[in-house]
């Protein structure tokens, strides 16, 4: 029923500026809903404003008609009637400057930004303390106009409301990412030498996904694990090429279990301390014998291994010839620098920001490369669930050391 009074008040803005005649049938389509009272105010009003138009003939400002504008005073009517229902603070923050209900033929806008944000709330089931209602839906229309600004300006990305359009990119980027990256270029040298040295012959193009090698896409949520979820989708893709089958395996247990190795949970972490601890503890167990929870936890020792690692590699720093090498052989943990907006509302195309720097933030795994185009690009999944990017995964402009992907990469040897 909601859903359909905002598609109701849409159209009727919609009829008003295409058709006058449309007008007159305001009133008649209000009555449809007249048993809300909300609605039934809105009919009321609707009749009293056609029938002034008809005694007056009355032309208001802007070009519109005088029944244009009674269409659109219902539409925004309406969209209001619904915006309440579906948001119940939205009454108490009524009088803020945010939240400026007035109908007028400059509303429209407030209008529309209000039931985006509904549909917002309602797709992702957000619910908000009624002193952080207005905050929140401020924070939604800037970040509306921003993914609008781009969209506009022709880049090679395309960006799109998600989840987190409620969220500043500050608040963003503090919960969904958490790598940890302090190591020496130096002591990643000494580690250096592995398989894909060996590598002398590299596919056209590679998905491990088509290959049996990657499983669905997973979220930390509001959690600083990148670290792990980037470290067990490089393991979780060499065990199955090695032994044939495909496991989901605990990124959980790392967060509990791996901070004498340095690594701090949900505050932030890195891939090869992960390694250093499944070598140590010869092996992780699978997530649905220690499932993920998101948050800190108390270590659950005398689990059962499910996977394990001989040895990690870390390839030379910032040489994408040895990325391509490795992604051969497997996919590869990467870090990346995600600081920007564009990570934030992500949705699709290639990624080819020379803005995007090296301060490596976010771990991520590399699963592939391809071209478009002729545009050369790598596969990296993420780890902000299948409702990010490309179903979870964003493609990254290839050759130019993108956001420093080739900077801090490592892959398990099992």
């Amino acid at each position: 029923m909601r859903a359909a009074l905002r598609v109701l008040a849409a159209a009727m803005v919609a009829m008003a500026f295409a058709s006058p005649a449309a007008a007159a049938e305001v009133d008649e389509s209000l009555t449809l809903a007249s048993s809300k009272a909300c609605l039934a105010d809105c009919a009321k009003e609707a009749a009293k404003c056609v029938l002034r138009c008809k005694l007056t003939g009355q032309q208001l400002r802007l070009g519109m008609s005088c029944t244009q504008q009674c269409a659109v005073n219902s539409a925004t009517c309406s969209a209001t009637c619904a915006f309440k229902e579906e948001n119940p603070f939205a009454d108490e923050a009524e009088g803020e400057d945010q939240l400026n209900l007035e109908v007028n033929p400059l509303g429209l806008e407030e209008v529309l930004y209000q039931t985006e944000f509904t549909s917002f709330i309602k797709k992702h089931a957000k619910r908000y303390p009624h002193d952080e209602f207005s905050l929140r839906y401020d924070i939604f229309k800037a970040n509306l106009n921003m993914i609008r600004e781009h969209n506009a300006a022709g880049h090679s990305t395309v960006l799109a409301v998600n989840e987190f359009a409620d969220m500043t990119f500050e608040e963003f980027h503090s919960k969904m990412t958490g790598l940890q990256a302090r190591e020496s270029e130096y002591l990643r040298s000494l580690n250096s030498e592995g398989p894909h040295t060996k590598v002398t012959k590299m596919a056209a193009s590679l998905d491990w996904r088509q290959k049996g090698a990657v499983n669905p896409v997973k979220n930390q949520q509001s959690c600083g694990s990148c670290w792990a979820f980037s470290a067990l989708g490089a393991l979780e893709g060499a065990d199955a090429i090695a032994n044939g089958k495909l496991q989901s395996l605990s990124e959980q247990q790392l967060v509990d279990c791996s901070t004498r190795y340095g690594n701090h949970g949900c505050n932030g972490g890195l891939m090869t301390q992960a390694f250093e601890y499944i070598i140590d503890n010869k092996g992780v167990t699978t997530g649905a014998a220690y499932p993920y929870t998101a948050r800190d936890g108390q270590c659950k020792t005398g689990q059962t291994s499910a996977a394990t690692v001989r040895k990690y590699v870390d390839i030379t720093a910032n040489s994408e010839s040895e990325l391509m090498a490795a992604v051969n052989l497997g996919p590869v943990s990467v870090a990346i620098q995600a600081s920007s907006q564009v990570f934030q509302f992500y949705k699709s195309g290639i990624l080819d920001d020379s803005r995007c720097g090296q301060r490596l933030d976010h771990g991520v795994t590399l699963v592939g490369y391809g071209t478009e185009d002729g545009k050369d690009y790598y596969i990296v999944r993420n780890s902000w669930g299948a409702g990010w990017g490309e179903g979870g995964y964003i493609r990254m402009v290839r050759g130019s050391n993108q956001c420093g992907i080739a900077k801090m990469a490592t892959y398990p040897v099992v």
